[in-house]
């Protein structure tokens, strides 16, 4: 991989850890989108399987996987650390006109899977459908009340992970479905070893499990394992809607106008979303044009 490649990648794992920050949107979704899923899966998949000999080590350092995903990393992690801030004001101060934008990118590339879907034979129709369902599920529960014992949090690190990995199903979502996000946040803002641990380890665990199973699946069904993910981040994309009430369901602008005595800011919106559509649909296809290229 040369620089310019390293550079691409990484730029695409600045977009997932950005996009795990936000409850509801999925670094897995944005691997997809950007063309990387697939090698992201096999190339851990690769370093998860091989045997920890030295000499077996030293291969792995030198691997094309292992330079993906180097990059990768670094861009998941200055993401994070970059646009935590941002992220955090802007939903603080601008709620609904966040939402209405990352709505606008989401739905762009959704269109972009589907158009890359070549036939719409029956089984391809099913995963859709399926995926659409399964993805309605998932973002229909409610959160739950559980503590903050050691299983739960080891738990929540396993499940987390594997959410994240998983296109349109969020790992920060899963963790406020677990009653669990505002805790493990504080737990690193205040460097709770036990708890910090804790979570890793599940992490580590769902990392190894996850990308096994995915590999599997993948392996045996490519194009339709696509497909029923595509379906999943359409099940999904009701999550984004900018308007709801103190219970996170969707509402009408005018309802949460009327609940919140603020203005709903609904042509604004619209100004927004329709300019990260566009804007979407033209970084993903730049994004694809280089990813022919790539060598």
């Amino acid at each position: 991989m040369n620089l310019k490649h390293f550079i691409i990648i990484a730029l695409k794992g600045m977009a997932m850890g950005a996009a795990d920050l936000v409850p509801g949107i999925s670094g897995g979704t944005v691997a997809l989108i950007t063309g990387i899923y697939e090698n992201l899966i096999k190339s851990l998949n690769k370093i998860i399987s091989e045997n920890r000999k030295l000499s077996d080590l030293l291969a792995i350092l030198k691997s094309s996987e292992f330079t993906f995903l180097l990059s990768l990393f670094i861009g998941i992690s200055s993401g994070i650390l970059v646009f935590s801030r941002l992220i955090e004001y802007l939903f603080n101060n601008y709620e609904i006109l966040t939402w209405s934008f990352i709505s606008g990118l989401i739905i762009s590339a959704t269109i972009l899977l589907i158009r890359r879907i070549k036939s719409w034979d029956f089984t391809n129709i099913l995963c859709i459908i399926l995926g659409i369902i399964f993805g309605q599920i998932i973002i229909s529960v409610q959160n739950l009340d559980t503590t903050h014992n050691i299983p739960i949090i080891f738990l929540s690190g396993f499940l987390a992970i594997s959410a994240m990995l998983l296109p349109g199903i969020s790992g920060s979502y899963i963790l406020v479905l677990l009653g669990q996000y505002a805790y493990i946040i504080t737990s690193l803002n205040d460097l709770n070893i036990t708890v910090i641990t804790t979570f890793i380890s599940g992490a580590i665990l769902g990392l190894i499990v996850f990308t096994k199973i995915v590999h599997a699946i993948m392996k045996r069904w490519n194009k339709n394992t696509i497909v029923l993910m595509t379906g999943l981040i359409i099940g999904s994309i009701t999550k984004l809607w900018p308007w709801k009430n103190h219970n996170n369901e969707n509402i009408s602008p005018m309802s949460w106008e009327n609940i919140n005595n603020t203005e709903h800011e609904i042509y604004l919106s619209i100004f927004l979303f329709i300019s990260a559509l566009l804007l979407g649909l033209l970084i993903s296809s730049i994004s694809i044009n280089i990813s022919r290229k790539a060598p």
